[in-house]
Order: structure tokens, then C-alpha cells, then sequence
């Protein structure tokens, strides 16, 4: 289950990028971190207090979600 309080921290995305790239696509592609543009959002983070309210509790496993979003889209 995700907690609604943990921030994922630079780092963990770039693990998740690492992790998408080199085991889910089969690629060894580099990654490339530019500078910062103009209008560029450096920080967004969901507000899901509202949807909670409501009953519903955000669950499943992130790289599975993922890989089967990958399947999906190469079907």
C-alpha cells in the first residue's frame, strides 16, 4: 500500500528510470539530465486527500504497473 506521506526523493526516479530503461525495455540507453529551462515545473507531487475522503486507498505494485503498462502499448 502507498503512504500517503512518503515524498519520493530524486533519486528513487532516477532508480525507477534506471530500472525502466536497463530491465523493462532490454535498452542501455544513458541518461541525460539537461539544464533547467524557462517554465520548467521542478517539483510536482499528486494531492490525493480528496479522492481518500472518499473511501478509496491507493494500492498495487509500481514497477508491476509499469511493465504491464509497457506490454500494453507494445501489443
Amino acid at each position: 500500500m502507498v503512504d500517503e506521506h512518503v515524498v519520493y526523493s530524486r533519486s528513487w526516479v532516477h532508480e525507477r528510470a534506471k530500472y525502466f530503461f536497463r530491465y523493462i525495455t532490454g535498452s542501455n540507453s544513458e541518461i541525460v539530465y539537461a539544464q533547467v529551462r524557462a517554465g520548467d515545473v521542478k517539483h510536482s507531487q499528486a494531492a490525493i486527500d480528496r479522492i481518500t475522503k472518499t473511501g478509496f486507498t491507493p494500492g498495487g505494485d509500481f514497477d508491476r504497473g509499469l511493465k504491464d503498462t509497457i506490454e500494453f502499448f507494445q501489443s
